[in-house]
């Protein structure tokens, strides 16, 4: 009898396992991807994947090399795309992730050879950032002081107006 209550605790450890394991597999389960390459013309449905897999998945078969930081690797999207030229494929996804700091490289017959994502470092002192290993001046990214400079002519204050010579 003591035996029988052992198995049976044994028994229902074991299917409490297997009833955890596929809830946790329908929890995580991955979504579905299809892609195929018809000269030059790329069709690509993903249904809820990962950027990363998406991307190393349309490398494979577009046959170029990719690089990405782990954070945006792990992105969920959702995409169809018939009859695409490749290159329109990648910035699609990228555009999609809104990612902005990639690279890619050609080679000489115009084919995609790799993509590169640059991950960004934001510095602790003012008015820098660290792109890929270069400061760079965030004056550019300012938005202008006086935009009047770029429209002398609308809500300039009176000095900035250009004076008005009429013609003879």
């Amino acid at each position: 009898m003591k035996n029988l209550k052992i198995n049976s605790l044994w028994l229902a450890a074991f299917v409490l396992v297997l009833v955890n394991a596929a809830l946790c597999a329908n929890l995580y389960a991955e979504g579905t991807i299809k892609i195929a390459l018809d000269h030059g013309r790329i069709n690509l449905v993903a249904e809820d994947r990962s950027f990363g897999y998406v991307l190393n998945e349309l490398s494979k078969i577009a046959h170029f090399t990719v690089k990405i930081p782990p954070d945006l690797y792990s992105k969920r999207i959702s995409i169809r795309l018939y009859n695409t030229e490749v290159d329109r494929a990648v910035t699609r996804l990228f555009s999609l992730t809104r990612e902005r700091n990639y690279r890619i490289q050609y080679d000489s017959s115009g084919e995609i050879t790799q993509v590169d994502v640059l991950k960004i470092v934001k510095e602790k002192s003012r008015g820098t950032t660290k792109v890929a290993g270069r400061k760079l001046d965030n004056v550019n990214n300012m938005p202008p002081r006086y935009p009047h400079r770029f429209n002398p002519i609308s809500s300039a204050p009176r000095r900035y107006r250009p004076r008005y010579v009429k013609p003879e």
